[in-house]
């Protein structure tokens, strides 16, 4: 009888992982824990777990955390998960970037007037160090609102009168639908770095994919009809 797979998953977390593996189903279930080849002479210390039988070293979790907070994909170089680090700053910082372009740079800045409570930059921060300009001009501006450093970059409106009612206005309308469109993907560069902060501190999420082979192969063989013995 031809064997049957429990599933293939590419490995991407660490080096001697970047293969497609193929998990005999019946062997999974004459034996629960199946360790990989490579890896039953070593002993998995507190910092390594183990993912679809691969040993992933998380090495110090707290600071890989810290690292993926400040920089998306820092904390996955850390811990030498090379190939998630480059296509998480890829994404992350490419969407990001993508998002001030098309917003005019004007679409991440820092304000908690009541009558400009900028309610996306919270998600916008969590992307890190490339957000942190408009913590800085907050906190510059904090004193004299008119204070401005960088020329500006993601300083919040500048104030005309009582409010910068004016200067938000005219933002908008030099920009067009292109300042919502770029506020929404600096917003999610950011949400989802914070997934990635979650990946470098606990490890990657194993996809549940033996239950479903299993009851695929117990309908293939009920469904599979029997073919009576004959004697000569």
């Amino acid at each position: 009888m031809s064997p049957i797979f429990a599933g293939t998953a590419l490995r991407f977390d660490h080096p001697r992982c970047i293969a497609i593996e193929s998990v005999d189903l019946q062997r999974i279930e004459s034996q629960p824990t199946v360790s990989h080849p490579r890896m039953s002479k070593s002993t998995p210390s507190s910092s390594t777990v183990v993912i679809d039988q691969c040993e992933i070293d998380l090495k110090n979790r707290y600071v890989a955390a810290v690292l993926a907070a400040l920089v998306p994909g820092a904390g996955h170089f850390y811990q030498g998960r090379t190939f998630k680090a480059l296509l998480f700053a890829l994404c992350i910082l490419g969407l990001f970037i993508t998002g001030m372009i098309i917003g005019r740079g004007r679409v991440v800045y820092c304000s908690w007037a009541a009558d400009d409570f900028r309610v996306q930059f919270p998600a916008q921060v969590c992307v890190g160090l490339p957000a942190a300009p408009a913590l800085l001009q907050a906190w510059v501006a904090k004193g004299d609102p008119e204070r401005r450093f960088l020329r500006g970059f993601m300083a919040a409106p500048p104030v005309e009168g009582r409010n910068n009612h004016a200067a938000l206005s005219r933002w908008h309308e030099e920009a067009s639908a292109s300042f919502e469109l770029g506020t929404l993907y600096t917003a999610v560069a950011g949400l989802l770095n914070v997934l990635v902060v979650l990946d470098a501190f606990a490890g990657p999420m194993p996809i549940p994919i033996v239950d479903d082979r299993r009851k695929k192969k117990s309908k293939d063989e009920t469904e599979t009809p029997t073919v009576p013995q004959t004697t000569a």
